[in-house]
């Protein structure tokens, strides 16, 4: 569904500086792109009761609206309604978010190091690679793309950009992509798929 005439002037007149403009943008669109942060962030174990990470990713995307001129906001092509873009947007933000969280958590100095591998019972190290054998015989199975598309994701930790460029496919294609090849990966360990 195309953009609607008058979300397109409003968004015109944001980019050409018109004050009054941008406060109406943004009355319009936060009070629901906080709601839809705050709901992918739940959704993913991350309960804020504030909506603190909510309404700083929303702080950060707004923020990012008017950087360089509104060169994001200019990107919008109009082929799709305003609130639905920026709703794309704002998730794709939320991702990267927790992306970056989890990097820098990772990076953190813990208190108590990490067990080394073969630490442990006999009985954990046997567990342990009866697991990662069982794993990677059932990924094998998979289709080459599919390996490749969980090995860059859930490995390497790539963005759906990154994955996106190494695959040659469009950004918005990779979340689909992830969720199936988890689903055939979920269904050759004997796992029902998502619903």
């Amino acid at each position: 569904m195309p953009c609607d005439p008058s979300e397109l002037a409003l968004l015109r007149r944001c980019i050409n500086g018109d004050e009054g403009a941008w406060h109406t943008f943004c009355r319009s669109y936060a009070p629901a792109l906080l709601g839809r942060l705050a709901g992918f962030l739940r959704g993913r174990g991350r309960p804020s009761p504030q909506g603190d990470e909510a309404e700083e990713i929303l702080a950060r995307l707004f923020s990012s609206f008017v950087e360089n001129d509104f060169a994001l906001l200019r990107g919008f092509r109009g082929e799709s309604s305003l609130a639905g873009w920026l709703s794309v947007v704002a998730l794709r933000r939320a991702q990267n978010y927790l992306r970056s969280e989890a990097r820098e958590h990772a990076r953190r100095p813990r208190a108590v190091p990490p067990r080394a591998p073969s630490e442990g019972s006999p009985l954990d190290r046997l567990e342990r690679e009866e697991a990662i054998r069982v794993l990677r015989e059932a990924s094998e199975g998979l289709p080459p793309r599919d390996r490749l598309l969980l090995h860059l994701h859930f490995i390497e930790s790539l963005t759906y950009g990154e994955v996106a460029a190494r695959l040659r496919v469009s950004p918005n294609s990779v979340g689909p992509l992830v969720a199936r090849a988890t689903d055939r990966l979920r269904k050759r360990l004997g796992g029902e798929p998502r619903p």
